[in-house]
């Protein structure tokens, strides 16, 4: 494990790591990371809460995507955004046309058609904001961030400035990322 960190911090000193010295690193104590700029970062922490709504968001996002063949839902997978980033959604979404054919080894290898990131107490709003940021510069055309202590959604559309805010009272929306997909906020904090 310490070797494995020593080795990353080694890359990290030099040129920084590549998206393919990333995906050969061993799993590193349990933890879970990303690539920012080549830089291997520690992703916080998860709760109950955080899993509840993921699993909630992750079912019924992939059943509707499985009965109406739109592409592939993905649990926690890393996406390339960008020549030494991968980010790794707690949820992400590739439309049909996209879905690489063969099982792939390592990070798939551009940006989710739509990115969800559910805040845990550890997260910081300035990083959240910078992974928006990141899939929205590598081409995810919507990005849904939970809150879930304040049970709200942040809606974020490429291109578009305004971001749009949802209460359990509001409908989440797939647009013509995944068309037809709809969902009342409120059925993720129940």
């Amino acid at each position: 494990m310490v070797a494995t960190i020593e080795l990353a911090r080694e890359f990290e000193q030099s040129n920084g790591l590549s998206v393919e010295e990333f995906a050969n690193l061993p799993g590193v104590d349990g933890k879970r990371y990303e690539l920012v700029a080549g830089v291997l970062v520690e992703t916080g922490q998860t709760g109950d809460e955080h899993g509840r709504v993921m699993d909630k968001l992750n079912r019924r996002l992939g059943d509707y995507v499985e009965a109406n063949n739109l592409g592939r839902t993905y649990p926690p997978t890393g996406f390339v955004l960008a020549p030494r980033t991968v980010r790794v959604p707690d949820v992400g979404f590739l439309v049909r046309e996209r879905v690489p054919l063969e099982p792939l080894r390592g990070s798939v290898p551009f940006a989710p058609d739509l990115a969800v990131e559910i805040v845990s107490p550890t997260d910081i709003w300035y990083e959240v904001r910078d992974k928006v940021t990141a899939y929205q510069r590598a081409g995810t055309a919507l990005v849904w961030v939970i809150f879930p202590p304040d049970k709200l959604v942040f809606v974020y559309r490429l291109n578009e400035p305004l971001v749009k805010i949802l209460d359990i009272n509001s409908e989440l929306d797939g647009e013509s990322v995944v068309p037809g997909f709809k969902l009342k906020v409120g059925v993720l904090f129940e």
